[in-house]
């Protein structure tokens, strides 16, 4: 495929950015999707490109952030992920927090009401307090975390057992896991199907998986588009629908057993979305209560829909287990 390089500035190649093949299926055959600027950069007038596969239909960066440069996109302090490593918190930031602290109640009895007990591994784990939460409830929990400052505060705060090693390097015993989660990560990795492999080694023949991840395919992602948070380019490496995220499931040896809507996660999406146009567009401060209101009635739609029917909803949380495991 003639595919030109849409980054030509200096700045990025400095960085090393790479050209890849489908993630999914290595297919080489894709065509442009949207371009997408950096939520944390938007003065820079830079877009990173997506692009779909023609073959399996997952969209994904490309050209990405190789390997060695990615971190330095995760160093700004609005990053949700790891605010909880900051001493002073936007409003926004505490919403975020709170919300946050009911979702891992939340979680914690969506796992309960299938497995009372046992070993849980977070791949991905932040800064902990999903892992905190399981440990609270009996759980013998372990966590991975590449960035240190958010394993080093799992480490302290919470008195977790967390690595920041690959995943393939920390040699645990094959089936040593009866649940293991991936809440929001899968689409920050550059060789989702290897780490899907392990994670298959890894998951006693009982247990389950469960992935939650945006669905580009929701109601918000399209109205939206460029602006919509959850492309959160480069760091967000690909996007998923339910259709593709049954056919990697499929590649791994998982069957994708069941997937419901996480109903919070459309009302931020929708509000950082908002906060993104705003800060892109500058609008004037007459025009401020045409965006709140916009933002509530986009909100309420997508939440309608995901309830409806599944496959809208803003982020997806997938139920899966071995092919031919027991239910």
């Amino acid at each position: 495929m003639d595919y030109q390089d849409p980054v030509p500035n200096e700045l990025r190649r400095m960085i090393n950015f790479e050209i890849t093949p489908c993630p999914a299926c290595a297919s080489g055959d894709y065509k442009n999707f949207l371009g997408v600027p950096d939520r944390f950069n938007i003065a820079d007038g830079n877009k990173y490109s997506l692009v779909e596969c023609q073959k399996c239909g997952l969209i994904f960066l490309n050209p990405r952030p190789r390997r060695d440069s990615v971190a330095m996109y995760y160093e700004n302090t609005g990053y949700q992920p790891f605010l909880s490593t900051q001493e002073h918190l936007s409003t926004i930031g505490k919403v975020y927090v709170a919300i946050r602290a009911f979702a891992s109640r939340q979680k914690r009895d969506l796992i309960e009401k299938q497995k009372r007990s046992g070993r849980l591994l977070d791949f991905g784990c932040g800064t902990g307090e999903f892992l905190n939460e399981m440990q609270g409830s009996g759980w013998k929990v372990q966590g991975i975390e590449k960035d240190t400052t958010a394993m080093k505060f799992a480490r302290e705060r919470y008195k977790l057992h967390v690595t920041s090693e690959d995943l393939q390097n920390c040699r645990f015993e094959s089936g040593s896991f009866d649940v293991i989660t991936m809440w929001h990560v899968l689409e920050h990795l550059h060789d989702p199907l290897t780490t899907l492999s392990e994670i298959h080694r890894l998951l006693h023949p009982d247990g389950f998986l469960l992935i939650a991840v945006p669905n580009i395919a929701s109601f918000d992602a399209r109205f939206y588009k460029e602006n919509w948070v959850a492309l959160d380019a480069p760091r967000h490496l690909h996007h998923f629908t339910p259709r593709t995220m049954e056919y990697i499931c499929k590649k791994t040896r998982f069957q994708l057993e069941r997937k419901r809507p996480m109903p919070l996660d459309v009302f931020f999406n929708v509000l950082m979305s908002e906060k993104l146009m705003l800060a892109r567009y500058n609008p004037s401060t007459l025009r401020l209560p045409f965006y709140g209101g916009r933002g509530a009635y986009v909100a309420s739609v997508s939440f309608i829909k995901g309830i409806l029917s599944v496959k809208s909803g803003s982020s997806l949380l997938y139920v899966i287990r071995k092919e031919n495991s027991a239910d």
